[in-house]
């Protein structure tokens, strides 16, 4: 999504939206007539100040030019939305462990409730690009990371539990840091190894 900004000169980009594909997040850009294909390769995952960051590269690319990248982009849990459907299992590791928070007897139950609920997108929020950097034509100082998750490997399916136990861990009414950085190390080890 993009808008004008209030100077008329350069437009400012709000967010991408990203599929995650194996070990990195693919999506798109499109400005006008150009589209530029726009991948986050993340290298590390960790939890600092009571959030979950990602920090990799940002690499585009477009008909009739050179791929360019953006180094050491780092990009900040927000917030998530809820899947739809059945949980993703849980990774052998973790079998034993309940995907949300504990039951709250003061809530109704639905489909996903506690370890039946699930992220299905997560919302991140990139630290500033220069969009010189990329070579597109858009303000990049401030965009989300939109990043759906519709695993159809194992290791996306995975992925898909881990980051959904992490947000838990992190976004509920009870902080488990510890908990939520033994999660990252293991998103690490399937995003990097």
């Amino acid at each position: 999504m993009t808008q004008r900004a209030t100077t008329g000169a350069v437009r400012k980009l709000h967010s991408i939206h990203f599929l995650a594909a194996e070990r990195e997040f693919r999506g798109s850009i499109e400005l006008g007539v150009n589209r530029y294909k726009v991948a986050f390769i993340p290298a590390s995952v960790a939890v600092t100040d009571g959030k979950l960051e990602i920090t990799g590269d940002v690499a585009i690319t477009g008909k009739g030019r050179s791929p360019l990248s953006a180094k050491s982009v780092r990009a900040t849990l927000a917030s998530v939305q809820a899947g739809i459907g059945a949980a993703p299992p849980a990774p052998a590791r973790f079998a034993t462990r309940r995907l949300g928070p504990q039951a709250n007897p003061d809530l109704p139950r639905t489909e996903a409730t506690d370890a039946t609920g699930f992220a299905g997108t997560l919302y991140f929020h990139l630290s500033p690009i220069n969009r010189r950097t990329l070579g597109i034509p858009v303000d990049m100082s401030r965009v989300q990371m939109n990043l759906r998750l519709a695993p159809t490997s194992q290791t996306e399916r995975e992925l898909q539990w881990l980051f959904s136990a992490a947000a838990a861990a992190l976004l509920g009414t009870t902080q488990d840091q510890a908990l939520a950085r033994e999660y990252a190390d293991e998103i690490q080890r399937l995003l990097t190894s």
